[in-house]
């Protein structure tokens, strides 16, 4: 039952992505003229690279449909379906937030909420390896993009929360186990 409900989280996150990207689109050609500097969250998304973020979300809610099949027709505890869905989660944020610097970079809270979210449907061993794959992502976001290493601020101020909120919800979890 939880392994369904965090397939269905990922289905959800393809939904919220893909109108995300599809309004970030609509800025620039939308009926309401934007400044070119109005604000971080209403930056225009060209259509080529707007065109590309919908085919990622194409891909990943493919993946996340299969895996939602997948575990309605082989329900039950798989190690190795949980932690390949993770890999296939943080590959997915890490490609989308190098790709894309600062137009994704509200994608971060994704990193964090697949932590929390598989450390409190999974357990305390599962929250250690997403929060691992966590700071896994932000090490490849500095080893793969320059725009991440002239803003390594950010990326520092990334790995305490990736790092501070799956560690507390790790005490939580022991101290409700106890």
């Amino acid at each position: 039952l939880a392994e369904l409900g965090q397939a269905k989280v990922r289905l959800w996150v393809v939904v919220v992505s893909a109108v995300y990207v599809i309004i970030r689109w609509a800025v620039i050609d939308g009926p309401i003229p934007f400044p070119a500097d109005y604000a971080f969250v209403i930056l225009p998304l060209p259509a080529a690279l707007a065109v590309r973020w919908l085919l990622i979300c194409a891909g990943f809610g493919a993946f996340a449909l299969f895996l939602l099949l997948h575990v309605r027709r082989y329900p039950g505890h798989f190690r190795w379906r949980r932690i390949g869905a993770m890999i296939v989660e943080y590959s997915t944020y890490t490609y989308v937030l190098i790709a894309g610097e600062r137009i994704t970079m509200p994608f971060f809270a994704l990193i964090v909420a697949t932590a929390l979210s598989n450390g409190m449907r999974f357990g305390s061993r599962y929250l250690v390896i997403a929060a691992t794959l966590s700071q896994a992502s932000l090490v490849a976001m500095l080893a793969f993009s320059s725009f991440w290493r002239a803003n390594i601020s950010v990326i520092l101020a990334f790995s305490i929360i990736a790092f501070a909120l799956p560690a507390y919800a790790f005490a939580l979890l022991r101290q409700t186990a106890d």
